[in-house]
C-alpha cells in the first residue's frame, strides 16, 4: 500500500537524504567517498532497503499519535535507520 507522504513530517527523499547524510558525517572526510560507494552499492542490490525504513517510521509515527514528529528528529533517525546501515556496510575502513 502507497504511502501518503503528506501525512508525515518527511519525504521519502527527505528521509533518505537525512539517513544517509547522518551516516556519512560519522566518519572523516577522508573516508566518506568510500562510505559513499558502499550505501550506493547497497542501494542498487536492494533499493527497497531505505524506504524499508521509511515506511517502518511512517508506521511507528501512526501508531503514537503524541509522538508530534519525534521518530523523524536526527536522534530518532540515528537510532533505527542510521544504525541499520552502520551494521550493513559501516566499520571495516
Amino acid at each position: 500500500m502507497p504511502i501518503n507522504e503528506k501525512n508525515y513530517p518527511m519525504t521519502y527523499k527527505e528521509y533518505e537524504q537525512r539517513v544517509i547524510e547522518l551516516f556519512i558525517e560519522s566518519y572523516p572526510m577522508e573516508h566518506q567517498e568510500r562510505i559513499m560507494d558502499r550505501i550506493d552499492k547497497l542501494l542498487e542490490e536492494d533499493p527497497y532497503f531505505i524506504k524499508f525504513l521509511y515506511h517502518q517510521d511512517c508506521s511507528y509515527y501512526d501508531s503514537d499519535a503524541s509522538n508530534s514528529g519525534g521518530i523523524f528528529n536526527d536522534d530518532a533517525l540515528k537510532s533505527r535507520p542510521v544504525y541499520n546501515l552502520e551494521l550493513l556496510i559501516g566499520g571495516g575502513l
